[in-house]
């Protein structure tokens, strides 16, 4: 037999077919047999394993991995022996046939394959690469050592075969697994350190297991303790070179970059092919803002990710966690050459991002730097290109951050944008369009885009529908209205910032229409005249004519909405917003504004403090009360009489704040019996009454 393929499994249902279906075309293709043994499983682990091989046996777990794997060579009969874990599966099956049946297979030992540990379960982009010996000729030496990740005994010479494992073992997306790894794998390490504390590769282990399974910060420990071992027994460099890629990224993840630079440039001098030393040394370089040398690193990085299969198999115990990093590369290559004024060179690295998660992440950066090197048409390829992702969401982000860059532009280049786009058979190519030639030729068939879009799922900017709406002093309903209020607040404020006449176009526009509107229009107009008061370039009297008609829409909108009994129980709590109550309160205070001042004032006092940024139209409120008293039929008021009010009004603000408001009321009484009207006590009359 030529072949015998062993493993040992415990509660595996999830992996295991999947990789028991990978190993068939193996095991198919020369004579072998398949060796499972089970160490305590309680789920359908067995059950899986049984429909594949009948060579099921039982042994229980005992800590001990290279002790399991041993009784599992003993099981088998084949010339090789491989193993393989149950989350793993096999690819390229055809190059392991191709060695145990070929004649240079009988002056090899060992054989390794190359493994790509798998982060993200449904993501197998992102891996760390590396080759493991895993097919091995039975000779009397052969055996594993080691409690934990556990090391075959072998005769050299090894071979280096092009099949591949896919190892599911690392999801990063799977916190119940990886706890469930860290319980069995810690225990177990912690222990054999206690018998062996000096011991390098459990060190490592043990703070790869951590960072793996745990967390970075409480791995950095056992590495740091590996390395310091390593040189205190003054070992060879060469032989405990798995701990410095690992201590380096550690290093790096707690923000001790110096450490990082000088470990990194170490370790370099015994493996220069280490892509993840070079990967941690330019991080770290970049953080410290050494940005020449972080991208001279990463040059190298890449130089020697491009020529791996050169270096791939030179130490089977080195991964290359960093090996799928490229993205990541050119991106942070963008970011420092941007940094140092080199904004070719960094559009160049971005044009070679390839997955669509790096792309997007990097779409504010390449606009930004196609805009400041004014490469339009390269704007509009880079859009062509995001477009055949066919991914929605990445097509508004693409619009999203060119309308953020444009915003502050100047408005030669908003033009030339919006000619690259206004072709385009999308809501942004109407928007574009609208743009250009909106306020010259108004058509029939804009008008149906226009009332096609649905504002409610699109970007602030489109804010620009209604600046031309009420430009061309269009009706509302042109617009699809079907949007929240929050939403056309930030439409409408968009438009205050980059329009300096949108005000003057509001109240244009404002004045053109009619009182009486619908209930959908009626609230635009409303919001429209707010955003109006808040403009600080008002006039005095067109202050006050805005601020009426605010109200009266205000009013007029929460009567229409709201039922009958809403206003006649009192009950402002079922109002939507603060707004709303504002104006239920001013409600109140116009029916009785003539007849209990104290009470009109109240009125507005609670609607200042529902809705404080309409403080300046509550003044102007008041200020209107204290003019409208007929100072003609107050009595003449002398110096005198003007020192008396001041000094009663202050001994009543201690009343009132010290809550005697017996003795307020008493002076109130022979207060007005003097001098009535006074608008200043109607507002003390308030206070009390709100206490």
């Amino acid at each position: 037999m030529k072949l015998s393929i062993g493993m040992m499994v415990k509660n595996e249902e999830k992996n295991l077919k999947r990789c028991l279906e990978s190993l068939k075309p193996l095991l198919n293709a020369v004579s072998s047999e398949l060796i499972i043994v089970d160490t305590g499983s309680m789920d359908q682990t067995v059950e899986i394993a049984k429909k594949y091989t009948n060579k099921v046996y039982f042994h229980p777990w005992e800590n001990d991995y290279s002790k399991m794997r041993n009784i599992t060579v003993q099981y088998t009969r084949g010339d090789w022996f491989m193993f393989v874990d149950a989350d793993e599966e096999l690819r390229g099956y055809e190059a392991i046939v191709q060695f145990i049946t070929s004649k240079v297979s009988k002056n090899i030992n060992a054989a390794a394959i190359q493994i790509d540990n798998i982060f993200q379960t449904n993501n197998t982009s992102k891996v760390g690469t590396g080759v493991v010996t895993r097919l091995f000729r039975k000779t009397a030496k052969f055996g594993f050592q080691g409690v934990i990740h556990e090391e075959p005994i072998f005769e050299p010479p090894l071979a280096v075969l092009d099949a591949q494992l896919l190892h599911y073992g690392y999801p990063a997306d799977d916190p119940e697994l990886r706890e469930r790894k860290l319980k069995l794998y810690e225990p177990i390490l912690l222990q054999a350190i206690e018998k062996d504390p000096d011991n390098v590769g459990l060190l490592f282990y043990l703070s790869n297991t951590i960072a793996t399974f745990k967390n970075h910060k409480d791995a950095l420990d056992p590495a740091v303790r590996a390395y310091e071992t390593a040189k205190r027994k003054n070992m060879d460099p060469v032989e405990y070179f798995y701990v410095y890629s690992t201590l380096a990224m550690l290093y790096n993840d707690n923000g001790e970059y110096k450490k990082t630079v000088e470990l990194a440039q170490e370790g370099l001098k015994y493996r220069e092919w280490a892509i993840d030393l070079w990967f941690c040394l330019a991080k770290a370089q970049g953080m410290l803002k050494q940005y020449q040398e972080a991208i001279a690193s990463y040059q190298k990085y890449l130089y020697y990710v491009e020529n791996y299969d050169q270096f791939r198999g030179k130490d089977p115990r080195i991964i290359s966690n960093s090996f799928s990093h490229k993205d990541d590369v050119y991106y942070d290559l963008a970011v420092m050459y941007k940094e140092i004024d080199q904004k070719e060179d960094a559009l160049e690295a971005l044009e070679k991002l390839e997955t669509i998660e790096m792309i997007e992440k990097a779409v504010p950066h390449q606009i930004s730097l196609y805009l400041s090197l004014e490469k339009y048409q390269e704007i509009k390829c880079f859009y062509n290109k995001i477009s055949k992702f066919a991914k929605k969401d990445l097509e508004k982000s693409f619009c999203l951050a060119l309308e953020t860059l444009l915003f502050s532009e100047d408005e030669i280049k908003r033009e030339e944008v919006a000619r690259l786009f206004h072709n385009e058979d999308s809501e942004y190519g109407l928007l574009n369009t609208i743009r250009l030639w909106g306020q010259k030729n108004v058509t029939n068939q804009l008008l149906s885009g226009i009332k096609s879009l649905s504002l409610s799922e699109l970007g602030f900017y489109y804010g620009d529908i209604f600046y031309f709406v009420t430009k061309m002093k269009l009706p509302l309903n042109s617009v699809n209205l079907e949007i929240q209020e929050q939403e056309l607040e930030l439409l409408f404020k968009y438009l205050t910032e980059k329009y300096p006449d949108f005000d003057e176009v509001c109240d244009v526009y404002l004045q053109s229409r009619d009182q009486d509107a619908p209930l959908e229009e009626q609230r635009v107009h409303k919001i429209l005249r707010r955003i109006m008061l808040q403009a600080e370039n008002l006039d005095e009297e067109k202050y006050d004519q805005v601020l009426d008609r605010y109200i009266h829409e205000g009013i007029g909108y929460i009567r229409r909405i709201y039922r009958p009994e809403l206003f006649e129980n009192d009950k402002p709590y079922l109002l939507a917003n603060k707004e709303e109550i504002f104006f239920y309160c001013l409600d109140k205070a116009h029916f009785v504004e003539n007849s209990d001042q104290a009470q009109y004032v109240r009125y507005l006092k609670k609607a200042l403090l529902e809705y404080p940024d309409m403080k300046k139209g509550i003044e102007v409120l008041l200020d209107r009360l204290t003019k409208k008293i007929d100072v003609q039929t107050q009595p003449a008021v002398s110096t005198e009489m003007q020192e008396y009010a001041r000094i009663v009004k202050a001994n009543l603000k201690q009343f009132i704040q010290n809550g005697m408001f017996k003795e307020a009321r008493e002076i109130i009484q022979a207060y007005e019996e003097i001098i009535p009207n006074d608008p200043e006590i109607a507002e003390f009359k308030a206070d009390m009454e709100d206490n």
